[in-house]
């Protein structure tokens, strides 16, 4: 599991893992895919008439405190 946050200002969305394990998923796998279901609501409470899955992407560690 991760948990995604939404940057609005800089239209980025970033996933940051919640476990040991999945970090470790994210660091070793060289490519992922994002599923998105029907489940997936805006905020008027409509669900996505169909879902989608991404083209893929990689994954990069960004240093957030005490970087050297």
């Amino acid at each position: 599991p991760v948990v995604v946050s939404y940057d609005s200002s800089r239209k980025i969305y970033t996933m940051t893992s919640d476990s040991s394990t999945a970090a470790q998923e994210l660091n070793s796998l060289p490519k992922h895919q994002v599923k998105i279901t029907t489940s997936v609501k805006d905020y008027l409470d409509v669900s996505l008439a169909s879902g989608c899955t991404s083209a893929g992407f990689t994954t990069a560690s960004v240093c957030s405190s005490a970087c050297s």
